[in-house]
């Protein structure tokens, strides 16, 4: 007797793929939450010297150049964090070989 056999190659999402994921969202969870911080930083350091009456003017304008350049450079920083998080887990997660669905037929015989 001859039996056909048909089977299909599926991509199973794996236990790998999760815990990459969950790599992934710490990362960004991370990201975000320094520059955050950051902000609260900058915010108060510079809310305290514009708000100190002797302070001169042009302390408080480099105080507003301060907060702006750090708070810019939290965001390039968060945001490169963000992609290389990114980056790390699609490179992890990527099918190996094809990404289509093949099917395999085997002919068995059968006594």
């Amino acid at each position: 007797m001859l039996l056909m056999v048909n089977i299909l190659n599926y991509s199973i999402p794996s236990i790998y793929a999760e815990d990459q994921k969950t790599i992934r969202n710490k990362k960004i969870y991370d990201a975000e939450w320094t520059f955050a911080q950051t902000i609260i930083k900058v915010r108060d350091e510079y809310n305290k010297i514009r708000s100190d009456p002797n302070v001169s003017d042009e302390e408080k304008t480099k105080a507003v150049a301060f907060k702006n350049k750090a708070i810019s450079d939290g965001k390039t920083v968060k945001e490169k964090a963000i992609a290389d998080a990114w980056t790390e887990y699609n490179m992890a997660t990527k099918p190996k070989g094809s990404t289509e669905k093949t099917k395999f037929c085997f002919l068995w015989w059968c006594w």
